[in-house]
């Protein structure tokens, strides 16, 4: 089995800090950025693995930004964060996005369990 990176891009400093410290604890490597912009621009997202994107991005918003990764072909497995409610209009976008869909505050186990089950990939 190859390296599984997590990819987390979220503006909020302490957010990436706090999941970053939770995944390496579990033994997976992170990369984290801030912005949409950030992470376009890193290789690392050729490298595997998951992505954790939260919807609110200050440059291009989650949604948008997993959409555009969709149509370039990354088929990474991904979990939507937000601090927003979640109504039907996310759930959907989530689902045709084939993203996982979490509310902030994160529960640590619901995220891990997400993360691990993104990183087993897509059941048949």
């Amino acid at each position: 089995m190859g390296k599984h990176v997590v990819c987390v891009v979220d503006d909020d400093l302490a957010i990436r800090d706090s999941l970053q410290v939770l995944l390496e604890l579990e033994g997976i490597e992170v990369h984290s950025y801030a912005s949409a912009g950030e992470l376009l621009r890193d290789a690392a997202l050729d490298e595997g693995g998951c992505l954790i994107i939260d919807v609110n991005l200050p440059d291009v918003d989650g949604i948008r930004l997993l959409d555009r990764l969709r149509r370039a072909g990354i088929a990474a497995q991904a979990v939507l964060i937000t601090a927003a409610d979640i109504n039907d209009s996310l759930c959907s976008a989530a689902d045709r996005l084939s993203a996982a869909l979490l509310q902030k505050p994160l529960i640590a186990h619901e995220l891990i369990s997400s993360i691990k089950k993104a990183l087993r990939g897509p059941t048949s």
